[in-house]
C-alpha cells in the first residue's frame, strides 16, 4: 500500500519511485527500481 500511497501524494523528494512517473510509482516502488534498472 506505501507504493499506492506514494504515487497519490507523488513526493519525489520522499518516493523515488515516484520520481519516475505517476503511473509507474505503484508498479515500480522504490525496492523495485533497482531490479529493472
Amino acid at each position: 500500500m506505501r507504493a499506492m500511497s506514494s504515487a497519490n501524494t507523488k513526493n519525489p523528494a520522499k518516493d523515488g519511485g515516484v520520481k519516475l512517473k505517476p503511473f509507474s510509482a505503484p508498479i515500480y516502488s522504490k525496492p523495485h527500481l533497482s531490479d529493472l534498472r
